[in-house]
């Protein structure tokens, strides 16, 4: 459990804060090199706490929902989920950039529950992106740009090759 000043959405990524210890804040480009975990509910942690006010469960390792946009495009299976220029909000990783894990599941526009966000860019001018959520195998690296397989173990790719989708080591 860590703390927080706020309310931190299940599915939000999240990065350590700087000056705090114990604290963390909704991860962006800006803070993604203290990039930490996923958010995540009561029920979907592995040992519940007392929910108290500022308290938050943080996935760092294992699989979970992961709060997406397609801002870097549509994620497929196998995608490195890095984070993004929205607090909390994941997309498909760029190259060099800080990242969470590798994507279990799609996220397209005809993904179930997938919504559309009006936003602004820096310019003023207005774009539509869709969110949602992907299931993340949890693995914090840097994208080097290299095919996502390479970072999986022998025997994730033997997985992987008999069921088409990334496999924790544990499975």
């Amino acid at each position: 459990s860590y703390s927080t000043d706020g309310t931190i959405q299940g599915g939000s990524l999240v990065s350590l804060e700087p000056n705090r210890s114990g604290f963390v804040q909704l991860a962006n480009s800006n803070n993604g090199q203290r990039l930490l975990g996923i958010a995540v509910t009561n029920n979907q942690a592995v040992v519940e706490v007392d929910p108290a006010y500022g308290n938050v469960e943080i996935a760092t390792e294992g699989t979970a929902n992961a709060l997406v946009s397609n801002l870097n495009g549509s994620i497929s299976i196998g995608d490195k989920i890095g984070v993004s220029a929205f607090n909390g909000v994941g997309m498909k990783a760029v190259s060099g950039s800080q990242t969470i894990g590798l994507a279990q599941t799609s996220f397209n526009s005809s993904t179930a529950g997938a919504t559309s966000e009006q936003v602004t860019d820096k310019s003023g001018q207005s774009h539509t992106i869709l969110v949602g959520y992907v299931r993340v195998g949890i693995a914090l690296g840097t994208d080097n740009g290299l095919n996502s397989t390479t970072k999986l173990s022998a025997l994730q790719r033997l997985g992987r090759s008999l069921t088409g989708h990334p496999i924790s080591n544990a499975r």
